[in-house]
Formats: C-alpha cells, sequence, structure tokens
C-alpha cells in the first residue's frame, strides 16, 4: 500500500510538472492531515499549524523541481513543513518576548493550553509534563514515530539527520519517558494515589540527562 502511494504521488507531480495544476488539489488532500500533525506537533496552536501548512503547501509547490519523484513524497514534504512550523515558532516566540501588553492578555502559551485541555486527566497530564522534557529531535521521534506511524527513516529524512542518529534519539527519547512515567505505572498497579507526586520534580531534575548524545551519534551528525 506504502508502495503503491508513492506510485500515485509520482504520478500526481509529475502531472503538475507537466502543467496540471489540478492534480496538486489531490496531492494536497492526500497529505493535508499528516502535515497538519506534523505542524501542530511543533506550534501546540491550531491555527499557527493551519497557516503553516498552507505555507508549506505552497512553498512545496514552487519546488517541485527539485523533488525525485523515484523518493517517497511524504517526508520530503514532511521536512518543509517541519522547516516551516520551526520558523513559525521562532517568530512567534520573539513576538511574545517583545510584546509590551500584561502577560495576562497575552495568547495562553501552547504549554498551557496543552495543560488545560489535559486537565480531566492526570494520565494525559502527566504524560504531557514527561514529553515536555525531552529535547525537540526526541520529542518529535517519539509523535512522528510511535504515534503518526512514520518509519524511522522517513522521520531521519524529515530532520535531516543519519539513520543512526535517528535511531540514538529514538532509543533516548524511550528510556526518557520510561523513567519519568514509571512512578505513574506504579500508582495504576498498587491504586495509590501519591505514587506520582514526585514526577514533576523528577522530571526537571532529569532534564539535562536526556540532552546529551553519545559519541558516536555526535561523530554522525557532524559528518
Amino acid at each position: 500500500m506504502i508502495d503503491s502511494q508513492a506510485t500515485t504521488d509520482a504520478a500526481l507531480i509529475t502531472r503538475v510538472r507537466d502543467g496540471d495544476v489540478a492534480a496538486y488539489a489531490t496531492v494536497v488532500h492526500r497529505h493535508m492531515r499528516a502535515a497538519f500533525g506534523i505542524a501542530y506537533h511543533v506550534l501546540q496552536h491550531r491555527e499557527d499549524a493551519e497557516d503553516v501548512v498552507q505555507q508549506a503547501f505552497m512553498a512545496a509547490l514552487t519546488r517541485l523541481d527539485t523533488f525525485d519523484v523515484a523518493r517517497p513524497f511524504a517526508p520530503w514534504f514532511g521536512r518543509v513543513v517541519l522547516n516551516h512550523a520551526r520558523s513559525a515558532r521562532r517568530s512567534r516566540d520573539r513576538l511574545w518576548r517583545r510584546s509590551a501588553e500584561p502577560a495576562e492578555l497575552l495568547e495562553t502559551p501552547p504549554a498551557l493550553a496543552a495543560d488545560r485541555l489535559a486537565e480531566d486527566s492526570e494520565i494525559r497530564s502527566r504524560v504531557h509534563a514527561a514529553m515536555s522534557v525531552l529535547p525537540e529531535r526526541q520529542r518529535l521521534a517519539i509523535q512522528l514515530i510511535e504515534i503518526d506511524g512514520y518509519t524511522p527513516a522517513e522521520v531521519a529524512t524529515m530532520l535531516d539527520l543519519a539513520p543512526v542518529t535517528m535511531r540514538w534519539h529514538l532509543m533516548a527519547a524511550r528510556r526518557t519517558l520510561r523513567r519519568l512515567l514509571a512512578p505513574l505505572a506504579h500508582a495504576r498497579v498498587s491504586g495509590g494515589d501519591d505514587a506520582t507526586s514526585s514526577l514533576e520534580p523528577e522530571v526537571a531534575g532529569r532534564a539535562e540527562g536526556a540532552r546529551t548524545e553519545p559519541r558516536e551519534a555526535r561523530d554522525v551528525r557532524g559528518k
């Protein structure tokens, strides 16, 4: 099915290159949901993510001549979305820092907005707290691979990483999450209410440890 989709993407993009602009509407429809998921993972804000997706589709259309139709379209386009989302986040963060308005009048920051959405679930709140301390590459690796179903190779392409470095980020993220969420798992087994109370300090205390790459990964990335 994946091969069939890739073939269809290649055929559609070839038609677009030949002047069939309407074929691009089909490409947009096929990849809109996945693109929104990537943008939302970075921005944590629906309207911002929607704007980024529109910008990314327009940018991809102007760059289709650089796309190798022998390769899958989804990872290539995912990288376009990711780059636009990161740029939008940097611009938004600069705007927040420069704003002279009182903090309570500003739009709720993404992390707080996500927390409020998860107030009705202690488990979701704890998982969010654990995910928030992961470095961005590790967080995206978990979200895109474990949740959205991309392959490690596809995510490596999106993040511009060597496969071995991608695997290291994924393993490091899994180890960190297992450690930070262990109190929550223990609480669910034992039925206790206090076992998760130590998670927040541990999240803060362990965050730095998740950011150190092994020499092999750093060497590969440097190359």
